[in-house]
């Protein structure tokens, strides 16, 4: 009965901050475009795109049933969020029992960055739920000592998952590895031929992307940028309170993590098979970490294939911390501690729930009200912010947006690029007799800065008027409308 009033206060959960949801960014519009075409079309971009190709099919069949719009593939991320709860719930009971399983569960029900995947019309929330099932499976056919049978349910679920995002590599490559060091020489030989053939499908769409994106994939996946270890440490407690100040998440962090280690300290010392399965969910809640630090990556959506197993190490440390704290004086250290940690997780899913995430709305309103059909729209900004609806009007370039080109629509003129303001600058210089042919132009940027931004600096210096000034707020940057001077 618990379980059920936790995955419908998930559920709930997610659809109150699907309401939230402003409008569409440029993954989310990329998905939706493959997915309401035919079949076939939803597979093109297995053949050039940096994710691997299960979710968009998924997602057409989903879009053929319940309609062709943004808030329908929305709710398909919606359902998979839903369902990750009772599975940490099988997850967690793996190495906790029934009273952490239900803690686990309370805590994915209530998880701000679940919630907010949830959100989203991407593959983020569908590999959590296929990471969490895969797990469980894989702890459940290891007690069975890998007979056949349930190799098979477990290799399916790898399978999509390994397929769905390459982030599912390393929980993949984990419990492999762990089965092999636990399990006698044939169970150990079944699982690795079981691991071949999961890895087969993978390496098929693998080995050709990397060839013909090879560039897309450097971009993608860098070595030793953006803060190392620091910026993997510090994306952990975002696991818990996604969105709250820098104080509070490491205040929830800390605290995380010494629950983590005592359940791992408290299993370590019991009967039965528990001690090695919770080696198994240390591995899978560490390794992501030292595996992604490598790549400097500070985005929380790509460490989700932790969450299984850091919600039921979390959970069983608070279960033993409870048991400590009732039988000792310390109770009421305990009890603030726990409201502690929970008012900073819920006050970071109230964000969540109650703040209307609208990206371009307002600044697009002053677009369109300022507009002319000659005006170029110059974007000093990621291109993952882009508004879609209104500049791309359905049509995405190849290389999926994420190359350095133009594009040209209609009605205005759109430069667009992923990259930094220098890179901005030098876009600029070349495209200087371009600008010189244009009366005006949107510049989509930061603060404005024209002393420190060089983009900026560049129409200050050559004189051009700022007419216009849309500040930004939280979920959109600013827009400067600048005027070519007169002669």
């Amino acid at each position: 009965m618990g379980l059920i009033v936790t995955t419908v206060l998930a559920l709930g959960l997610r659809l109150l901050s699907l309401r939230m949801q402003g409008t569409g960014w440029l993954d989310e519009l990329f998905s939706l475009r493959f997915a309401s075409a035919s079949t076939f079309e939803s597979w093109l971009p297995a053949f050039w795109d940096v994710h691997p190709p299960f979710f968009h099919p998924v997602l057409t069949s989903w879009l053929w049933v319940v309609g062709d719009s943004l808030s329908a593939a929305r709710l398909l991320s919606v359902l998979c969020g839903t369902a990750v709860v009772p599975i940490v719930w099988l997850v967690a009971r793996e190495i906790g029992g029934r009273r952490s399983a239900t803690v686990a569960a309370a805590l994915a029900a209530v998880s701000p960055v679940l919630v907010y995947l949830s959100g989203e019309a991407r593959m983020y929330s569908m590999l959590t739920l296929l990471v969490s099932l895969s797990l469980w499976l894989f702890v459940r056919t290891w007690r069975n000592g890998f007979s056949r049978r349930s190799l098979l349910v477990w290799s399916l679920a790898a399978a999509t998952a390994l397929l769905t995002h390459l982030t599912a590599v390393v929980p993949f490559a984990v419990m492999v590895v762990w089965g092999v060091w636990r399990s006698g020489s044939s169970a150990r030989r079944r699982l690795m031929v079981t691991a071949v053939g999961v890895v087969f499908p993978f390496l098929v769409w693998l080995i050709p992307v990397v060839r013909f994106r090879s560039a897309g994939f450097g971009n993608e996946w860098q070595l030793g940028t953006n803060g190392g270890v620091l910026a993997a440490v510090g994306v952990f407690p975002k696991l818990f309170a996604y969105g709250t100040s820098e104080v509070s998440l490491w205040l929830v962090g800390l605290f995380a993590a010494a629950l983590m280690i005592i359940a791992f300290m408290s299993l370590r010392r019991q009967a039965g098979n528990r001690p090695q399965i919770v080696e198994l969910y240390m591995l899978l809640a560490i390794t992501p970490f030292v595996a992604f630090a490598s790549l400097g990556w500070s985005t929380v959506k790509y460490y989700i294939v932790a969450l299984p197993a850091v919600l039921a190490l979390t959970a069983v440390g608070a279960s033993v911390l409870v048991q400590i704290f009732r039988s000792s004086r310390r109770m009421i250290v305990g009890f603030f501690l726990a409201v502690a940690f929970l008012s900073l997780i819920l006050s970071s899913l109230l964000q969540l729930v109650s703040v209307r995430r609208i990206r371009w709305d307002e600044a697009m309103r002053f677009i369109e009200s300022q507009e002319h059909v000659v005006d170029m729209i110059f974007a000093e900004w990621f291109v993952s912010e882009l508004p879609i609806r209104e500049y791309y009007r359905g049509v995405l370039p190849i290389a999926s947006g994420y190359a350095y080109d133009e594009t040209l629509n209609f009605d205005e003129r759109l430069v667009r690029y992923s990259g930094s303001a220098v890179a901005s600058l030098e876009m600029l210089t070349r495209m200087e007799r371009d600008l010189g042919e244009m009366e005006r132009v949107f510049l989509v940027t930061g603060e404005f800065q024209p002393a420190t931004n060089p983009v900026q600096g560049w129409f200050v210096d050559h004189s051009w008027r700022l007419d216009g000034i849309w500040t930004a707020n939280e979920f959109s940057p600013t827009v400067l409308l600048f005027s070519q001077p007169k002669l």
